[in-house]
């Protein structure tokens, strides 16, 4: 859990500096931009991991699936500082993780794994690739050419940031309940229902 907490914390620290200094110049923005993408790579493949860590445990795939996300991640930071290497990069990253999270999702979860993790997953994602269409589209500001107030303060990307954060609180806890419950931590089938608002440090 610690190594997902912090690539989280990581990757958010990293896009917030380039936030704050990607404005200076086009050298700073291209640096910049190489360490918010390093930082969400880091993010994704230590999340990964300690799903693995989970999830896969005393599976034939457990050590199989870790070796290759260490590798595919250090390849990943390696490549992005040659042009060109991003790219390559990019689907690499798709590629591995869509081997890991599809294989475990058809051959080793449980019905109650896929309800636990999954499930609000898919949700999550939805919602995340909703927001990127805003952000893509320019929605709403590409409506309001002359209204300042919404070209500052409620652009498509500004809607998008909102629902990353969310998206990574969301997926941070959605991690936890998963870990609780390949533990078998769980007292409570009601904990499964993600969507309560309880805290969950009140729970037992």
């Amino acid at each position: 859990m610690f190594l997902a907490t912090f690539g989280i914390a990581l990757s958010l620290t990293t896009t917030s500096v380039f936030l704050t200094f990607y404005s200076v110049s086009k050298n700073v923005k291209k640096l910049m931009e190489s360490f918010d993408y390093m930082g969400k790579t880091i993010m994704l493949f230590f999340y990964t991991f300690a799903f693995v860590g989970s999830e896969l445990a005393g599976s034939t795939l457990f050590y199989a699936f870790m070796f290759l996300l260490v590798v595919i991640l250090v390849a990943n930071l390696v490549l992005v500082q040659y042009s060109g290497g991003k790219s390559i990069s990019y689907w690499l990253s798709i590629a591995i993780l869509a081997v890991v999270f599809s294989s475990d999702f058809l051959f080793n979860s449980s019905p109650k794994e896929k309800e636990v993790f999954y499930i609000p997953m898919f949700v999550e994602l939805a919602i995340l690739g909703a927001g990127y269409l805003v952000y893509s589209y320019r929605v709403p500001e590409r409506f309001c050419p002359d209204a300042k107030f919404v070209q500052l303060y409620c652009t498509g990307f500004l809607i998008f940031t909102l629902m990353l954060i969310n998206f990574l609180f969301e997926a941070h806890n959605i991690l936890y309940y998963t870990i609780k419950l390949n533990s078998g931590y769980y007292e409570d089938d009601s904990e499964i229902d993600w969507w309560k608002t309880d805290n969950i440090y009140h729970k037992k």
